[in-house]
């Protein structure tokens, strides 16, 4: 016969797995008494007792409960199962959220150097223009006004602003 009791469990775990049997011998023995009984498994108890009434039903209550403790065990597995399926979707949305959020900030990244290089570009055409009227000294009040970053420092503040965007991720 299949028994709940592991090999080990400490006291209140087999305290709670005797009472949970007793349960089930309980609600197999009240059917009993109602008149409703498994007519498969009474026959096969039958078979078993060779036609001795009180070793009929004996052995019907040992197969019932039996029954009944493989029933639990596989809603046990059933719901271990939905719970891990549950678990591996959860992890996936999770994945595919900080997906999106660094492909966001990666495109926030690239945004905002694109604009910087334009920005710089402008000054640049502007400083150019300047030059060629001969208002170089207009040229350094102007530069020194914006204070962009050089083209040379993009990569670098690019590289930075990724390695603190991956910490705070952590």
């Amino acid at each position: 016969m299949i028994s709940i009791k592991k090999f080990f469990q400490n006291n209140k775990q087999k305290l709670e797995a005797l009472e949970k049997e007793n349960s089930y011998y309980q609600k197999v023995a009240e059917d009993l008494n109602m008149g409703d009984r498994d007519e498969g498994m009474w026959s096969k108890a039958f078979s078993r007792s060779k036609g001795d009434h009180k070793e009929t039903e004996s052995i019907y209550i040992k197969l019932m409960v039996e029954k009944i403790i493989i029933e639990e065990q596989l809603k046990g597995t059933e719901e271990e199962e939905r719970k891990k399926e549950e678990e591996k979707l959860e992890k996936e949305r999770e994945e595919r959220d900080r997906k999106e959020r660094w492909e966001e900030e990666r495109e926030r990244r690239q945004k905002k150097q694109k604009e910087q290089r334009e920005r710089w570009q402008e000054l640049q055409e502007e400083e150019d223009r300047l030059r060629k009227e001969g208002k170089e000294k207009n040229s350094k009040r102007r530069k020194k006004r914006y204070k962009f970053f050089k083209e040379e420092e993009l990569p670098i503040i690019s590289i930075i602003s990724t390695g603190i965007f991956f910490l705070e991720m952590k």
